[in-house]
């Protein structure tokens, strides 16, 4: 990475996503799946090598998202950079670049199924998947599953009685 990109972020090294590690600037690589904290939420962007970034552009800038190629500078804005290493993944450096790069110019951004961290993590693992989707997600999908266990469980006690012992539970409910 030139000195002059390197100069503009601060570049930090982590070995997963959840933790920080260190505070020293860290010579990218290409494929390296790269995040910076913005508002209430994190981006994330595939390095290319050469100052360059490709990322699925959201619709604040564009109404259906954009998978685009941008600067280092302009990726970060301004904020610190956490770099994820990219042997973390299922494939290498660069044919995690080759996987980014096959998909500039789509324009099909969801924020629950196709967002920055499905399209980085489809690049890298091979497989769509947004951790903060997930994690933001997860009471919701907790609550349906215990709801359809209960209705599942009432609905089988309705049908047959005796399998609760009780044979006035059909005429109780």
């Amino acid at each position: 990475m030139d000195s002059q990109v390197q100069s503009e972020v601060n570049v930090q090294r982590v070995p997963r996503i959840s933790s920080w590690v260190g505070n020293e600037p860290v010579e990218l690589l290409a494929g390296t799946h790269l995040i910076i904290y913005r508002r209430g939420y994190t981006h994330h962007g595939i390095y290319l090598g050469d100052g360059r970034v490709v990322h699925y552009a959201g619709r604040v800038k564009y109404p259906q998202g954009l998978i685009e190629e941008i600067s280092l500078a302009e990726f970060s804005e301004g904020r610190a950079l956490r770099a994820q290493r990219w042997h973390a993944g299922r494939f290498n450096g660069d044919e995690i670049v080759r996987r980014a790069r096959s998909r500039l110019g789509e324009c099909r951004y969801d924020l629950l199924r196709n967002n920055c961290e499905h399209f980085c993590n489809w690049c890298r693992l091979g497989e769509s998947r947004s951790f903060q989707v997930e994690w933001l997600t997860a009471p919701v999908r907790l609550l349906r599953s215990g709801l359809l266990r209960v209705c599942s469980m009432y609905r089988s006690i309705r049908r047959d009685p005796a399998a609760t012992g009780n044979e006035t539970a059909q005429h109780a409910v």
